[in-house]
């Protein structure tokens, strides 16, 4: 079986040595020209792809094969997923916009599926030359249940694109749980790949971590009936660490000449902490599930700029310090079907503090010092997923009033 972390490992690869060979049976594995795969390796073929320059028949081809509706979920977000990356890559949206040209390709039966699955990226904050992006994911099974959604947060300038944190929840057999089998979607046929659609699959959650493009051990949650009884009864009520980390964001030495013989010294030194905590509580009784992912993160970065001389000490010391973090939360309810999932994604009001102190002493004088602190406020925020989760929210939210 062709694994989806496995294709994930050609984008360490140079465009320029992945091959039309390659290409070629990336093709075939989304397309299952020779043998069916499970959803997630095909999307894994999928996103290589349009990430190497694809043509215009392969992009009428990606959409055509959204037609087949034998498993709506993963149509939709082939659809939802070719888009968003047609909005950040200018290339690949000049040929989705030629391609869209021909009626029987941009019409009503390729673009208005029925499913809830989608890909959304957007902006947690712009800079003069880099910016920093979110991209949100969910999958859902042909019968609605959840099976991977995940954020990915990233690094994007001129020339360079760099993941800095993925962080993904992936689920299998949860079908038995709600009373639909996995077999029993509608419009299932044989064409799904085996066990996608296996209602004998045991039960499975967990949480898989990428750290500047590393993947890290997985955390399972349960696996099989008796391990979903002990995650339901034991399932912490306060927020456990999954991962913490500390970079080193900047190291900066430097002495300036000035024209006038002055020597000045500067230096600066940043870190960034990260802290990724969560947890979820399952009730079995109500059948409902709640889930929060907390990105917590704080910067401080100090800096010192002094001249460099026997007579006289004058200088500053600088200081820039913040922390927030953004709160990631699904709802569902199994109660009856249609499933109803609402998912959150937020961040709250935050400060960030700039202090400047300045010192200039003569050798035989008096000294001279003054302090200045600023203190900026970031509004909170909430970030758009969809209309579609945006509806369901609404609706979930006003029956819990």
């Amino acid at each position: 079986m062709v694994s989806s972390t496995a294709i994930s490992g050609f984008r360490r690869i140079h465009e320029r040595f992945i091959t039309s060979e390659v290409t070629e049976a990336m093709l075939r594995i989304f397309h299952q020209n020779k043998v069916n795969y499970d959803s997630s390796v095909r999307i894994a073929a999928l996103e290589l792809i349009l990430d190497n320059q694809p043509s215009e028949q392969v992009i009428r081809n990606i959409l055509l094969s959204s037609l087949d509706q034998s498993n709506v979920e993963f149509s939709t977000y082939v659809v939802r997923m070719l888009l968003d990356y047609a909005n950040a890559n200018p290339s690949l949206s000049s040929k989705l916009s030629s391609v869209l040209q021909e009626l029987w390709i941009n019409n009503y039966n390729i673009f208005s599926q029925k499913g809830k699955s989608s890909v959304i990226t957007s902006y947690l904050a712009q800079m003069k030359d880099l910016n920093g992006t979110y991209s949100l994911y969910f999958e859902n099974t042909p019968s609605g249940v959840m099976k991977q959604s995940g954020m990915i947060v990233s690094l994007q300038g001129k020339t360079i694109q760099q993941p800095i944190m993925k962080f993904g929840i992936y689920a299998d057999g949860l079908e038995s749980l709600i009373g639909e089998a996995g077999g029993e979607a509608p419009n299932a046929d044989e064409n799904v790949a085996e066990g996608e659609n296996d209602s004998t699959v045991e039960p499975t959650a967990g949480m898989s971590f990428t750290f500047m493009d590393v993947l890290l051990t997985q955390v399972e949650f349960f696996r099989g009936m008796s391990g979903l009884m002990s995650a339901a009864w034991n399932a912490p009520s306060e927020l456990t660490s999954a991962l913490q980390g500390n970079l080193l964001l900047q190291d900066h030495s430097q002495r300036i000449h000035l024209s006038n013989g002055l020597v000045l010294d500067t230096k600066v030194l940043g870190a960034l902490s990260l802290d990724l905590s969560g947890y979820i509580s399952i009730s079995l009784w109500n059948r409902n599930c709640e889930a929060l992912i907390r990105n917590s993160g704080a910067v401080y970065l100090e800096g010192t700029l002094s001249v460099d001389s026997t007579e006289l000490d004058v200088g500053l010391v600088f200081t820039g310090q913040g922390e927030s973090y953004i709160d990631y939360t699904s709802n569902a309810d199994f109660y009856e079907m249609p499933l109803k999932l609402c998912m959150q994604m937020k961040r709250p009001d935050f400060e960030f503090t700039h202090t400047v102190d300045k010192y200039e002493e003569l050798l035989k004088g008096k000294k001279y010092t003054s302090h200045r602190s600023l203190k900026s406020k970031v509004s909170g925020e909430e970030y758009l997923l969809n209309k579609a989760n945006s509806d369901e929210c609404r609706v979930m939210l006003k029956e819990d009033q």
